[in-house]
């Protein structure tokens, strides 16, 4: 695990920082690929115990980054396939429900894991229905990015890049779905 953290980071920065890949659709690739290595290294941390030592680290598991992953994809493909949308300032919309997981789990941890302030009783179980919420957003949520993210993988004009995206878009949400 440890050495895919490492490839997916450094693989992730190379394609930012390098000329070479300049470009819109493979800016949000590599932040898909950093994504996917915060998720492994979650894991990682959770199997190591991690959070027992560093429970400020908390703060980084709690969060659903799985709500970034899909969207991230989601704009490569219409970046790559150069759709019209990719301009469009309503995909911003995909972003809310990690907004919403963020600030729900940030808001809890504050109170639970940094003690920076203490919630009312009231208010703490609304907020912890809340996190609960996450995963019921997290069944619609997904398939929607993968149908949606599905649906213009046939702009692409050229026969391979449509091959190879749908290839990447089926091992992503698999993978996701697994």
């Amino acid at each position: 695990f440890n050495t895919a953290i490492f490839q997916g980071i450094v693989l992730g920065a190379i394609i930012l920082k390098s000329p070479l890949f300049k470009s819109n659709a493979n800016k949000y690739l590599a932040y898909a690929i950093l994504m996917l290595s915060l998720l492994i290294a979650n894991l990682v941390f959770e199997i190591i115990n991690i959070y027992n030592i560093l429970p400020f680290l908390l703060f980084l598991d709690d969060i659903e980054w799985a709500f970034l992953f899909p969207v991230f994809i989601f704009m490569f493909v219409i970046h790559q396939v150069n759709h019209p949308i990719r301009n469009s300032k309503k995909i911003r919309w995909l972003f809310v429900p990690f907004i919403y997981s963020a600030l729900t789990n940030i808001i809890y941890d504050c109170e639970v894991v940094a003690h920076i302030f203490k919630i009312p009783n009231v208010i703490k179980t609304v907020i912890e229905t809340l996190k609960d919420f996450d995963f019921f957003i997290i069944l619609i949520f997904l398939p929607f990015v993968a149908v949606y993210t599905f649906s213009f993988i046939k702009f692409s004009k050229d026969k391979q890049e449509r091959k190879w995206i749908t290839f990447l878009w089926s091992l992503v949400f698999t993978l996701l779905f697994s």
